[in-house]
């Protein structure tokens, strides 16, 4: 089933897509809408992030045909041109690969489980380091689909978050040790900085993912100095991943030992690369579509000229039911849309029934939106996975194994482990997510418990509109039972 522009608005950076749609596009849809058999009945869908135009397309076509359309609603995708999923596990994929990656996995592994089988009464001495062949028999586990290092209890592990002075220097050594890794350092060096260029700025280059901040060590040192220089750096970061991992146990801010030390390897050692940039520019492309810019704004930025044509409608008496829903990053796009609604001052009658898909807004961004916009909320239902799920939904099952969700909150917001409104590991009120000592959490938790029903947590079957089997991330916009309970919410309410 193909589906047309009277259902989809286009945007790029959060304005109307060149060449591919304009104002005009948008004008004629609100027409199509407003002489529409479902025209009492208006669904706003927002797709996630990191989904390309087509394969928005093709979601949009068949939630209209399984789910909106049969129950009587007119709906209406943004389609925002975020970059596919698949850029970015490509880019991930590069990363791991790399060689002077493994290799630094492979010694801070070895270091860390090396620490966590430490005798508690041999603390802060110097480790027992596991043989690198005690190491590859636990990671050749991952070739068979089994999961390495299963028989440590962590919820048994004594962690300190800082490493003595002694295993500090054992560290070094260790990594000091490293041929392999010293060798890649040598080749990175040779191949940014060839021996007849090395008084040259660093240059584009495919000879490594890690960052600028890391390699722009090497640059500040004369030629002869920077393939140690850039080792050293290495080093320190090594062992400032160690320190992080063992604090954010400490904390309660772990994810397991395997997803914890890639996710604060990537934030040492690639920070600000694509991945990071991707999912923070994908954020702002949301928040430009509903800028201010004078009288031109509505012929710019999508967003906000959709608002303009749904208040004008209301003022010409089409005053329809409306109901957003938001799958993952979509849901950044309705709290970013309900702002709007306020500082665009549409009438205060309207307000919208609200569905969040596995939301990767964080709690922060929803607090927010609930402490001054929550007038414009009429319902809200909110279907996500059970954590158990969420854990076993490993989106690169030999590097990263946990969820997309996961990998959001642990690598690329801007502290790791910020709790994400879809994840059920922040809902369990107690340290560090108690909402006594957070008051974000709080306002969260207190707009929930009004009602026991706001929350799904799949798998789960309570009932018409509160069933949902979804088990994957990207499940929850094609699983028949969700699609079923968002179609009896439609039609019959909460």
């Amino acid at each position: 089933m193909q589906i047309s522009k009277e259902n989809y608005v286009h945007l790029e950076g959060g304005k109307f897509a060149r060449q591919q749609y304009t104002k005009t596009d948008l004008e004629n849809l609100f027409r199509t809408f407003r002489n529409h058999a479902n025209k009492d009945l208006l669904v706003v869908h927002f797709h996630g992030g990191l989904v390309s135009f087509k394969k928005g397309l093709e979601v949009s076509a068949r939630l209209k045909q399984q789910c909106y359309a049969p129950a009587g609603a007119y709906p209406v995708f943004f389609l925002w041109e975020s970059h596919p999923w698949e850029t970015v596990m490509n880019y991930l994929s590069q990363i791991f690969r790399e060689s002077m990656f493994q290799a630094l996995r492979w010694d801070i592994l070895r270091f860390a489980v090396s620490r966590e089988k430490q005798p508690p009464d041999q603390r802060g001495q110097r480790l027992k380091l596991l043989s690198d062949s005690d190491v590859r028999e636990e990671l050749d586990l991952i070739e068979q689909k089994r999961v390495p290092y299963a028989k440590i209890d962590e919820r048994r592990v004594d962690y300190t978050a800082i490493l003595s002075k002694e295993q500090k220097q054992q560290l070094k050594e260790l990594i000091y040790k490293d041929f392999h890794l010293k060798n890649e350092v040598k080749d990175i060096v040779e191949e940014l900085f060839p021996l007849s260029k090395r008084e040259a700025l660093l240059r584009s280059s495919t000879a490594t993912f890690m960052s600028d901040n890391i390699l722009s060590v090497a640059r500040q040192k004369a030629p002869l100095e920077m393939e140690e220089t850039l080792f050293e750096r290495i080093t320190a970061g090594g062992i400032t991943v160690i320190e992080r991992v063992l604090k954010r146990h400490q904390e309660g801010r772990y994810h397991g030992l395997r997803a914890t030390v890639v996710e604060e390897m990537l934030r040492e050692f690639s920070m600000g690369n694509a991945e990071m940039l991707i999912w923070e520019r994908m954020k702002k492309d949301i928040s430009d579509s509903f800028k201010l810019n004078g009288n031109e704004v509505s012929k710019k930025y999508g967003g906000t000229a959709f608002l303009e044509e749904l208040k004008n409608g209301w003022e010409d008496r089409h005053k329809p039911r409306i109901v957003l829903v938001g799958h993952s990053a979509g849901a950044i796009y309705i709290c970013r849309w309900l702002e709007a609604v306020e500082k665009l001052q549409l009438p205060d009658e309207i307000n919208f029934d609200v569905i969040f898909l596995a939301p990767a807004c964080d709690f922060d961004l929803f607090s927010n939106t609930l402490r001054y916009y929550r007038k414009r909320i009429k319902n809200f239902r909110m279907f996500g996975m059970e954590d158990k799920h969420e854990r076993k939904d490993q989106i690169f099952w030999e590097m990263y194994p946990r969820s997309l969700l996961y990998f959001v909150c642990g690598a690329l917001e801007f502290e790791a482990d910020q709790p994400l409104v879809g994840m059920e590991r922040f809902y369990s009120r107690q340290w560090p997510f108690d909402p006594n000592f957070d008051e974000n959490l709080k306002e969260i938790f207190d707009y929930l418990d009004t009602d026991s029903n706001k929350i799904v947590w799949a798998k789960e079957d309570r009932g018409d509109g509160l069933k949902s089997h979804s088990t994957k991330h990207g499940d929850f916009d094609d699983d028949l039972t969700t699609l079923e309970s968002i179609k009896h919410i439609l039609q019959h309410g909460y």
